[in-house]
């Protein structure tokens, strides 16, 4: 048992490895690829420049608030912002083109190892995606509806809302599901109980790191969103108005730039969507370079034991007002 705890931090180094050195090639192409469409296509004027600069600035303040999203859910006791933010802006920049959601798994396994081995940095990256996931199913469902998209729009928005469903069930009836199976093998004499409640007791020590969130720190997060995808979108109008294409409207160029984005279709807009990544991953380096010293620092500081000593309420995720800490998240 000793063996195989000591053997999980290297092997979740191990992932981390693989996968930024697989987000690096999938970077690097697409990098490439963008940066000649640029050439061939875009016709700079100083109000494009204006145009792609405010751009930049909405995207950085949607990924900032993204962080402060992330850094609320973890709790503002256990992380500072500075480390949050460098961790979750260098692994977008990392994994920007990365398919199969795999800088989601690594920014995981990232925020787990910087709250020294705590299951609490999975689960909080899981309740933030949470917040994007249903955005996007709701956008995903009005671009269906306005453009029809064909089979890979049905495999995504199939996917995400299996998600969505899965977590909010998991996250309401599995920890009183399992408080009340623990009850029940506590009143059984069998032998094998025993064995059974010892794992089903491992299985309620993980359960009671994901992170809770009063309604307060609810409506908080919920706001939040609503303002990073209102600057997404923002950014994306900016770009379209800059170099408009011929014969279609700024929300025509907006549902098949976000389609090709969303669903990894090709589409006809390969300058637009092109600027499109090329600002969001100069942002992203930008803000990486601002970052990554304090992450870094955390990151690589040895471990102190805390996740070991800390004391944990076991309490559901969403908890009712009246019996909310307010303005906390535990």
């Amino acid at each position: 048992m000793a063996a195989s705890r000591s053997n999980a931090p290297l092997a979740l180094d191990l992932f981390g490895l693989c996968v930024a050195a697989v987000s690096t090639v999938f970077l690097l192409s697409h990098s490439s690829q963008n940066l000649k469409a640029i050439q061939v296509g875009a016709g700079w004027s100083a109000s494009a420049v204006v145009a792609c600069l405010a751009a930049m600035v909405a995207y950085a303040l949607a990924h900032t608030l993204r962080a402060i999203r992330l850094w609320l859910i973890i709790g503002t006791d256990r992380l500072s912002f500075s480390s949050t933010f460098g961790c979750h802006v260098s692994i977008a920049l990392v994994t920007f083109a990365t398919p199969f959601k795999l800088g989601d798994l690594l920014r995981a396994t990232e925020f787990s190892r910087m709250l020294d081995n705590d299951t609490r940095g999975v689960f909080a990256v899981w309740l933030d995606r949470l917040f994007d996931v249903t955005v996007i199913l709701v956008m995903l469902a009005v671009l269906v509806t306005l453009r029809p998209a064909g089979p890979s729009a049905d495999l995504v928005f199939a996917s995400l809302g299996a998600f969505l469903l899965c977590s909010i069930l998991l996250g309401m009836l599995l920890p009183g599901a399992v408080a009340a199976f623990v009850r029940a093998l506590l009143q059984s004499r069998s032998k094998r109980s025993i064995r059974v409640l010892r794992g089903m007791q491992q299985v309620r020590a993980v359960l009671s790191r994901i992170p809770t969130l009063d309604a307060q720190t609810f409506s908080l997060l919920c706001i939040v969103t609503f303002a990073v995808w209102g600057l997404e979108l923002a950014m994306l109008f900016l770009l379209l108005l800059a170099f408009p294409a011929a014969g279609y409207t700024a929300p025509q160029q907006a549902i098949d730039i976000l389609g090709s984005a969303i669903i990894a279709r090709p589409g006809n807009h390969l300058l637009q969507l092109a600027l499109y990544r090329s600002i969001c991953l100069f942002t992203l380096a930008v803000m990486a370079a601002l970052g990554v010293r304090s992450y870094a620092a955390r990151r690589l500081r040895p471990s102190n034991g805390r996740a070991a000593t800390a004391r944990y309420h076991y309490t559901p995720v969403f908890l009712a007002a009246k019996t909310a800490v307010k303005g906390r998240t535990r």
